[in-house]
Order: C-alpha cells, then sequence, then structure tokens
C-alpha cells in the first residue's frame, strides 16, 4: 500500500503574466498552504498577460488581488 504524501506547502514567486496563470492550476491542487509573493501593483499595460486581474484592479497590490480571487 503507498505511503500517502504529505500535505503541500507551495509558495509562488511573482504574480505577473506566468504566476497569474499558474496559480489556478496550483489551487486545483489543494495545497494545505500556499504563500504567493510579490510586490507589484496591477498595471494597464500588462492586464492581456495577466489573466487573474481586471481593469478594476488598477493600482491595487497583485497579491491582494489573487488572495481574494483563489
Amino acid at each position: 500500500m503507498a505511503t500517502p504524501l504529505p500535505p503541500a506547502r507551495i509558495t509562488v514567486i511573482g504574480v505577473g503574466s506566468i504566476g497569474s496563470s499558474l496559480l489556478p492550476l496550483v489551487m486545483a491542487m489543494r495545497p494545505a498552504f500556499l504563500r504567493i509573493v510579490d510586490g507589484d501593483t496591477v498595471e494597464n499595460g500588462n492586464l492581456s498577460r495577466q489573466p487573474l486581474y481586471g481593469s478594476a484592479d488598477i493600482g491595487a497590490f497583485k497579491v491582494h488581488i489573487a488572495a481574494e480571487r483563489l
């Protein structure tokens, strides 16, 4: 019989183009702990590449919006 894996603890550094696309996939794995690290704010010029954010999020910290959405 297989030994169960310990609960996952995941840190995602950067929630821009790649990170904002990656986070929903990470959440689908149902980690026990998820840390999101990014000091940047949402900017209008990046919205087309960052699916987690919308125009109403401009100026807000990416980590705050990501935490709310996930």
